[in-house]
């Protein structure tokens, strides 16, 4: 179960939901950003926003809002759409557009829109008209149509536009360095997809450009500056389980990058600057993977890939624990939410990866100890037992120890405890990686909790951050 004081760590579908997508924005106004993570349901159980920050050494559920019995997360974004200088949180349900701020104690809904049609899984937020307000574009799953809500002295306004073909996505950005955000589309096509970009007039968007783009799933449009050149190219998925990066110049789209091929479908993207270099990377993920693109010298080379288990569908980035660098976060089909960082050495020859990992176990109370009413405490120890280096990938394996005091199913309800011990392996991509290569790995238990299942059995859930640096043989570890 989740709390707003303590953070349980509960992700799996039953508990956070099936399509979990995240964002990451100051919804606060104290300089540091959180994770807002929405849940989808399909055809059951009610829908909740979770609101996550960094507390000094873990994450803390700060907030849960309630979506509706009905209503799945389809899409969530931040902005400050009402120019108060404080991120809101907006959500794309069913039908519906959600607007909620953060307040002191709690969080209320500021507007909501009943009037849509369909599963709003395209959503944008950003100031397109240059007000200082960013406003709110969202389409439906097979619309033609994009909805675009504009905040302006107190009260809240809608315009509407028509494509003549079905929206695959939306983003914002600006395309062509004129200083304003342009409004991006990606639509079917008869023979492919077709890509607009408008810009915002009074009078409703105005096309600027659009031009024929291979087919696209549309699951993937983002904008960003890629190359340095201070103005944001256009990142979006094709078919055979690839990624183009276009630019728009010559009244015209042109491609500047074509990924390889890629372990699977691609699911979400970004471009932001991940290792506080000053230059963005692409970040691409798949349902299996995420991997980290960065523009030299004319040329896109891949530095990092990172396998993540339960199917990635979303990914943002932000400075979570205020320390200047961004971290990747990770939302998946099932219900988890990964945290990742990654950062150079000094020398800069390989990538230290850190990832989040949740544990889960199971065991039964050894015989002669008695019934369990209630669990005290969790102890927990983290043993590293292998480390095997191969080409692109490190083999870490481990074992927990973990040490249960309980409260015994008895009169005089006496403290008694037991240990159990599990094992896990976990693979970890490296891009560069060569056997010979020498690995440091470090854990940190971040958290741990028990609950009690019956009174003979109980599972344990234990966080722990696995840091793995690769450095040549006569390098020490930092």
């Amino acid at each position: 179960m989740q709390s707003n004081k303590h953070y349980k760590i509960e992700w799996h579908c039953k508990d956070l939901g099936y399509g979990l997508k995240v964002a990451v924005g100051d919804i606060n106004g104290d300089g540091r950003e959180e994770i807002i993570a929405g849940t989808t349901y399909p055809g059951y159980g009610p829908t909740y926003i979770y609101v996550m920050r960094w507390t000094g050494r873990t994450f803390t559920t700060a907030h849960k809002l309630f979506l509706g019995s009905t209503q799945d997360a389809n899409s969530v974004a931040v902005g400050d759409v009402d120019g108060d200088g404080i991120d809101e949180i907006v959500v794309g349900g069913n039908g519906k557009v959600f607007v909620f701020k953060i307040i002191k104690n709690g969080y209320k809904k500021i507007y909501l829109d009943e009037s849509l049609r369909g599963k709003l899984d395209s959503l944008a937020v950003g100031d397109i008209d240059g007000d200082g307000r960013a406003e709110i574009l969202a389409a439906a799953s097979n619309s033609s149509r994009l909805t675009i809500i504009d905040y302006e002295k107190g009260t809240y306004r809608k315009i509407l536009q028509r494509f003549d073909f079905q929206i695959l996505n939306v983003a914002v950005g600006d395309t062509d360095g004129d200083g304003r955000q342009d409004v991006v589309v990606l639509t079917k096509y008869t023979r492919g997809s077709y890509l607009f970009v408008m810009q915002f007039t009074e009078y409703g968007l105005r096309s600027k450009y659009s031009e024929q783009v291979p087919r696209s799933p549309g699951r993937l449009l983002e904008t960003g500056d890629a190359d340095g050149d201070g103005v944001d190219e256009i990142l979006f998925d094709v078919y055979n389980n690839r990624v183009y990066l276009v630019t728009i110049y010559g009244n015209a789209v042109h491609k500047k990058w074509i990924s390889p091929v890629l372990d699977d479908i691609p699911t979400a993207g970004i471009i932001a600057d991940i290792d506080n270099d000053g230059v963005n990377e692409i970040v691409v993920s798949t349902l299996e993977s995420t991997y980290i693109y960065s523009w030299r010298n004319g040329n896109v080379l891949m530095e990092w890939k990172q396998d993540l288990p339960n199917g990635i569908i979303s990914i943002d980035t932000g400075d979570l624990n205020d320390n200047g660098i961004n971290e990747i976060v990770v939302g998946t089909d099932y219900g988890y939410v990964y945290v990742l960082e990654a950062r150079r050495t000094k020398r800069g020859e390989i990538w230290i990866g850190k990832v989040q990992t949740i544990f889960k176990e199971r065991a039964t109370l050894p015989e002669g100890k008695p019934d369990i009413l209630k669990v005290v405490d969790t102890q927990v120890k983290v043993r590293l037992t292998d480390t095997v280096v191969l080409k692109d990938k490190v083999i870490v394996e481990g074992e927990v120890e973990a040490r249960i005091l309980y409260a015994a199913d008895l009169p005089a309800q006496p403290v008694h405890f037991f240990h159990h011990t599990f094992s896990f392996l976990q693979f970890v991509k490296l891009y560069g990686v060569q056997p010979g290569m020498e690995a440091c790995v470090y854990f940190d238990v971040e958290y741990t909790d028990t609950d009690v299942i019956d009174k003979r059995s109980i599972e344990t859930t234990v966080l722990i951050k696995t840091v793995v640096q690769l450095i040549t043989p006569w390098w020490y570890c930092e």
